[in-house]
């Protein structure tokens, strides 16, 4: 299981397959020295300058916050280069991007941002947990996450709240209700938005998925993926995004390579629909 320095155990296993899956990539590359160099340099940098992950197991002078956010920093450049030579190369990624609904008007209604993220049922749900909690890991300290585990907590403890997020992701809205920009508080009363906040650590953005589908037939993996983002002090809908993608690589790989795309693909509409709007 490896040792538990300040992030999820579990998010060793899915490390673990990141890891295997860059070094099968890099494996692939291995007589095109300078692609593979160029990709490593894109791996290593980082907004704070450069990462060398050699000098992890030599890094036990630090504490295990900072040691977690270095690992976390690194791992979300990891997924996002392997994401990227998955894109371009050896899988043949075919996309379809449908109509997705987003607010240009929106702008964020505090200056202290805090996630909650309603995790992703599934065959996967332990992989898509702790690859949620590394892609929307915050090493610059622009927002913080509400803890998964403590999502999956009061989902189970809360019948009210696990019957809220059912609402929630049940509900729809027609391409006239989305020109008006649909509120939540359409949705829900007064009282079932405090208990959705109460159950979310009073995060003020929600990110809900509404469809998370991965089917593997043969060698190939299909996949889909629909996230709606909430502001819950205002109730606004900021974005209601689906994307759809297949790759030809089946089994367990292919539908955890499938788990890491479209989970790497909705942060990059988070990122800039949040944290560049900031």
């Amino acid at each position: 299981m490896g040792t538990k320095i300040g992030w999820f155990s579990k998010e060793m296993e899915t490390e673990t397959f990141i890891n295997d899956t860059w070094e099968y990539l890099m494996g692939f590359y291995s007589n095109l020295i300078p692609v593979k160099c160029v990709l490593t340099s894109a791996l290593n940098r980082t907004r704070f300058g450069f990462v060398n992950i050699n000098n992890f197991n030599q890094s036990r002078r630090l504490n295990a916050g900072s040691l977690s956010v270095l690992k976390n920093s690194y791992m979300k450049r990891k997924i996002y280069t392997a994401v990227f030579i998955l894109s371009v190369s050896i899988l043949s990624i075919g996309c379809n991007s449908s109509s997705n609904f987003i607010n240009k008007n929106y702008s964020p209604s505090s200056s202290q941002i805090t996630l909650g993220i309603i995790p992703i049922q599934g065959d996967l749900q332990s992989f898509s947990d702790s690859t949620l909690t590394i892609v929307y890991a915050d090493s610059l300290n622009r927002y913080s996450t509400y803890p998964l585990e403590n999502v999956h907590k009061n989902i189970q403890d809360s019948e009210d709240f696990s019957e809220i997020v059912n609402k929630l992701v049940l509900s729809d809205f027609s391409p006239e209700e989305l020109k008006q920009t649909p509120n939540l508080n359409s949705i829900l009363s007064s009282e079932e938005l405090d208990i959705l906040k109460d159950n979310l650590g009073n995060s003020n953005l929600l990110l809900l998925p509404i469809n998370f589908n991965i089917n593997s037939k043969s060698f190939y993996t299909f996949g889909i993926a629909r996230f709606r983002l909430f502001d819950l002090n205002t109730g606004t809908l900021i974005y209601d995004i689906s994307d759809n993608f297949n790759v030809n690589q089946g089994g367990e790989i292919g539908q955890k390579n499938m788990t890491l795309f479209l989970i790497a693909n909705s942060y990059s509409y988070f990122k800039k629909n949040i944290l560049e709007n900031s």
